[in-house]
């Protein structure tokens, strides 16, 4: 697994104090991609998604959605999202979802909000700067 070196402008979180973050996060939606923090509140309502993907997303690692799961974001999605970083996660998406189950045993994390499954790759590494596909289509 590749080790994060890191962010120097960015303060450094582990997962307890992420999840202090976003429980705190009153009318803002946090959410993690790539092991950045990302505060998306100013895109929510504008978010083509709409604002109960965003909802439902907030709080979680949202990596392996935002790289195809769900959708294939394009380059100028992963722009936009780039504005909003307000920190780094220490640790990878597989450790963050474990945790979750762990701590949230009342809360459905194997189905979406429509009780479809969610499927996880628990051995896929999240780096940086990996594109795959991409369409010059909406953001």
């Amino acid at each position: 697994m590749l080790e994060r070196l890191p962010h120097p402008l960015l303060p450094n979180h582990i997962t307890k104090e992420f999840n202090e973050l976003a429980k705190n996060a009153k009318g803002r939606y946090i959410v993690i991609v790539s092991g950045i923090i990302h505060d998306i509140t100013p895109f929510a309502k504008d978010h083509p998604g709409g604002l109960p993907l965003i909802k439902a997303s907030h709080g979680k690692d949202c990596t392996t959605a935002f790289n195809g799961a769900v959708y294939q974001h394009s380059n100028a999605a992963r722009n936009l999202l780039a504005t909003m970083r307000i920190g780094v996660l220490g640790g990878s998406e597989d450790l963050f979802w474990k945790q979750q189950r762990i701590e949230n045993k009342s809360v459905p994390i194997d189905n979406d909000a429509d009780g479809n499954r969610i499927v996880r790759s628990g051995s896929q590494a999240t780096t940086f700067n990996t594109v795959i596909g991409g369409t010059a289509g909406a953001a």
